[in-house]
């Protein structure tokens, strides 16, 4: 295992001073699941009260895709957690009532709840939106201590920074079937989540995002602008996108946009996005855009405290753990990140 800074991830959360944490997957199977429940562990080991709430749906028994069965979350004594009523109801326990959140036909009331007797596993009906996570943060009672996101990347408004101070990304062999493949794919993903805050016109473009619109800033003064949440390649003037110029996109910049920007644009820009979630560009679209002097940052950045690592896929690859967790880490140094590298079920952790 390769570590910096810190021997466990509730070290590294601590120190961190996060209210807030995502766990999100690289891809299903990445090990999500085991790293909350760790994480859950240990604050329990040294008495922390949280609460649990996973962003859409978790905790099933079999997976979806490879019909595998799949750990449950752990809820320990006297911490909160979200589900279903009818949910609660299919594991024989009961729990006290905080506040009912929404009613839902299948699943019946989505409840805050707190576990006040002993732990129990629980398949997690979430909230699933970030109105609704934003919501649950109001109504939160003032001993949680650390609100614990059980999230994935295609749930990637879990990690918005408004609704979690910090994520612990899980990867792992399902992303590929080599160590240096698995890194890469890995380091790739982080580069997306985590790209830089812009600091040109800080309150221009909080002015712009705040008011739902795309714009066009050039010598600090906004050039184009318009309504475009969605559909920007169809409604946008994208000739007003000159050298040096700043596009605030308010949406996301996805793969289509990118082509429509490296088609018809000028070289040497800068685009601005909410945050990382927002970014949705395979590698040949992020390389072009460095390649044309083209510079991606955000409004709010995204705090990645660690990754774990999951050495086995369900697909036959596997890899070794303290092999996999050394290559990640060495692909993070050459990129100047020192972020600590996890398996959190190898011996030495």
């Amino acid at each position: 295992m390769v570590k910096s800074r810190a021997n466990r991830l509730i070290d590294i959360i601590n120190d961190s001073c996060v209210e807030s944490l995502a766990i999100i997957g690289l891809a299903k199977n990445a090990g999500k699941t085991v790293t909350m429940n760790t994480v859950i562990k240990e604050t329990q080991q040294q008495g922390q009260k949280i609460t649990v709430v996973s962003y859409g749906r978790d905790g099933e028994d079999t997976d979806a895709i490879t019909l595998k069965k799949k750990p449950h979350i752990y809820i320990p004594a006297g911490s909160y957690f979200v589900t279903g009523s009818e949910i609660l109801k299919r594991t024989g326990r009961q729990a006290r009532v905080i506040c009912e959140l929404e009613d839902r036909a299948r699943i019946g009331r989505v409840c805050l709840y707190e576990n006040d007797s002993e732990g129990f596993e629980v398949e997690l009906i979430g909230v699933n939106s970030r109105s609704g996570i934003a919501g649950l943060k109001e109504q939160l009672p003032d001993d949680s201590e650390l609100l614990l996101i059980d999230g994935a990347l295609d749930r990637r408004s879990s990690a918005v920074p408004e609704l979690s101070d910090g994520i612990i990304l899980a990867t792992g062999a399902v992303v590929g079937n080599t160590e240096e493949l698995i890194a890469e794919r890995t380091l790739a993903e982080i580069e997306r989540l985590t790209l830089p805050v812009s600091e040109e016109h800080p309150e221009l473009i909080g002015k712009i995002l705040g008011d739902g619109l795309s714009a066009v800033i050039y010598d600090g003064e906004i050039k184009s602008e318009g309504n475009t949440l969605f559909n920007l390649s169809d409604s946008f003037d994208f000739s007003s996108v000159g050298r040096n110029s700043i596009l605030v996109l308010n949406g996301a910049l996805t793969d289509r946009l990118a082509e429509t920007l490296l088609a018809g644009c000028a070289e040497n820009f800068s685009i601005v996005v909410r945050d990382g979630t927002r970014v949705f560009l395979n590698q040949r679209n992020m390389n072009l855009f460095r390649k044309n002097g083209i510079r991606l940052s955000v409004q709010s950045g995204i705090k990645l405290l660690a990754l774990t690592v999951n050495p086995y896929s369900p697909y036959g690859f596997s890899a070794d753990s303290e092999t996999l967790a050394a290559k990640i880490s060495e692909y993070l140094e050459s990129a100047g990140r020192d972020i600590p590298v996890y398996d959190v079920l190898s011996e030495s952790y």
